[in-house]
């Protein structure tokens, strides 16, 4: 902050990499230029609204709004159900490694079993998710 005397008296410069950004406001009146040029990059001054141009610039967005929301579909919102999606696939994924892991053991089979138990499983997620999940 380079000057300040109150909420509407102020100056701020701003450090870039070539120049200095100088923005200015006294009462109603805002100036922005760099180096301390004459000519500023904007010329600014405050209006102040009336209260009923207000209210009816918020009906009609709020009317627009309502406009939109009838043109365009509500959103599902999935993200609990996605969060029970994700900790199943880790569950079954656990799951299949563990069978997969004990009918290796068991039999003493190559390791080709259990990687393909693990596959069929995922397989199966597969199928699960293209048909249930994100049909067409």
């Amino acid at each position: 902050m380079k000057f300040y005397e109150n909420p509407d008296r102020w100056s701020m410069q701003v450090p870039l990499t070539a120049q200095t950004l100088n923005v200015t406001r006294q009462d109603r009146h805002f100036r922005v230029d760099v180096n301390g040029e004459n000519k500023p990059l904007a010329d600014l001054y405050l209006i102040p609204a009336h209260r009923d141009q207000v209210q009816v610039r918020r009906e009609a967005y709020l009317e627009d709004h309502s406009e939109a929301l009838a043109l365009y579909p509500r959103v599902r919102e999935l993200i609990d159900y996605r969060v029970r999606v994700t900790v199943a696939i880790a569950a079954l994924l656990l799951a299949q490694a563990v069978v997969g892991i004990l009918v290796f053991l068991k039999r003493r089979q190559k390791a080709t079993l259990a990687f393909l138990t693990l596959s069929v499983g995922w397989a199966a997620l597969w199928l699960w998710l293209a048909q249930v999940y994100l049909p067409a």
